[in-house]
């Protein structure tokens, strides 16, 4: 995510997007969850990965 000056801070917003089976290309928005508490820049802190199975 950026700050009002484009600047990258960390987040914990997990967007989620359509996809199409037979094609595999990507679609639009469909959700965008908060998981975790925001991390700060340059720590090992707040949302490191998701995982998706099918």
């Amino acid at each position: 995510t950026n700050d009002e000056k484009g600047c990258r801070f960390p987040s914990s917003n997990v967007a989620i997007i359509a996809r199409d089976p037979a094609t595999g290309k990507l679609g639009g928005l469909v959700a965008n969850a908060a998981v975790a508490t925001p991390g700060r820049e340059q720590e090992e802190d707040g949302l490191s990965a998701v995982i998706w199975v099918e």
